[in-house]
């Protein structure tokens, strides 16, 4: 980030919650699950596009053995956790109208313009630097292929979903920028 706004620290959280997904996949954990809540609450205060994480993981873990995890409380803890922290925004945009989601609405409507999915994944490249093509794909690659990366391919599939997610919103090209801390470091 060239300048401090709530973008700068939303890739902190992006980044603080991979490294929490990482280490729950290589050993799932009950309390790297409360943490998680803890982490995700707080960086829903910040910007609510960790909502976009939070949807891709839930689809991922779906498609992993690490669906297992969700026959035991501590995924849902943690749900409830980062829910009770993002509760005074929610009750906030509750008794003011809904604000964001007007904004969101205006910004369709009159700022982003809509893309193909080609047009969307070239914007990405761009906003994610050309010369990191060298090294994202090969993460990605290894993630979601490899066989020593097992137990992470629920990682790989979290940043496919996601993408998938915000080609399907019609977001903005940077908003995928959370997703690609896990991918520089898989490549």
């Amino acid at each position: 980030s060239g300048f401090y706004s709530m973008n700068a620290l939303d890739l902190v959280f992006w980044s603080g919650a991979w490294l929490l997904l990482a280490r729950w996949a290589a050993s799932p954990s009950p309390r790297l699950m409360v943490v998680l809540g803890l982490w995700l609450g707080l960086g829903l205060q910040n910007k609510i596009g960790l909502l976009v994480l939070g949807a891709a993981l839930a689809v991922a873990v779906l498609l992993t053995p690490l669906r297992r995890q969700l026959l035991t409380p501590a995924p849902y803890l943690g749900a409830a956790l980062a829910l009770l922290i993002f509760a005074p925004h929610l009750i906030w945009q509750a008794t003011h109208g809904w604000p964001t989601l007007e904004f969101m609405s205006n910004a369709r409507q009159y700022k982003i313009s809509a893309m193909s999915p080609p047009q969307f994944m070239g914007e990405v490249v761009l906003e994610q630097n050309p010369f990191n093509l060298l090294v994202w794909p090969l993460g990605l690659g290894w993630l979601l292929l490899a066989r020593r990366a097992r137990s992470f391919r629920v990682l790989g599939l979290t940043v496919v979903a996601g993408l998938v997610i915000l080609m399907v919103q019609g977001a903005k090209p940077y908003y995928a920028a959370g997703l690609f801390p896990v991918l520089l470091a898989a490549g």
